[in-house]
């Protein structure tokens, strides 16, 4: 019989291969000396690290964690927000015509 633990180590493990690319905003914070990971769109998931590469790590950690959370829970889990920076860029107009 598995314990808790285990599953749920198993269930982040499963989980890390076919995870969603969710938003990581990293930031420094001068007072602790270390970068703060938030994932806006799981509310409360957050990590940090001592480096900005731990920083990643620690929050793809977090993401894995509280995916497989809620699952356990029966919980919704969001969809990530997808950006489409290409669209995004290509409806700015050139610098040149913004002057004219």
């Amino acid at each position: 019989m598995s314990t808790p633990a285990t599953t749920m180590q198993d269930a982040r493990t499963a989980d890390a291969s076919a995870a969603p690319h969710y938003t990581m905003l990293i930031q420094w914070d001068p007072a602790d000396r270390i970068y703060v990971v938030t994932i806006p769109e799981l509310e409360g998931c957050a990590s940090h690290g001592a480096t900005y590469a731990e920083a990643a790590r620690q929050g793809q950690d977090a993401i894995e964690t509280w995916i497989a959370t809620a699952r356990a829970y029966g919980d919704a889990i969001p969809a990530p927000r997808m950006r489409a920076w290409r669209d995004e860029l290509d409806a700015v107009p050139p610098v040149e015509a913004a002057r004219s």
